[in-house]
């Protein structure tokens, strides 16, 4: 879901600082965070569209342990996310 300021700042520092990809997602029943729903348009971080954050983990967990990077983990994610 939606992050404060802040702490959006501090995602960006550790993807940027330490190429760590970070999957914003939610808790709620029924919606998504599209893409157009993180923080801003130069957002680093990957929006999770549809899937809820215990499918996020395991698609990104996958994802890693395939050494994908990180453009290759976003366009994973991108199907699931409405522009």
């Amino acid at each position: 879901g939606g992050v404060s300021t802040p702490f959006n700042a501090a995602m960006e520092d550790v993807i940027s600082n330490h190429s760590i990809p970070i999957v914003q997602s939610t808790r709620a029943m029924s919606g998504e965070v599209p893409s157009t729903g993180v923080a801003s348009d130069t957002a680093l971080h990957i929006a999770s569209g549809y899937l809820n954050p215990m499918k996020s983990r395991i698609l990104l967990g996958l994802l890693l342990a395939h050494g994908k990077n990180m453009t290759e983990i976003a366009e994973a994610f991108a199907p699931s996310t409405v522009a």
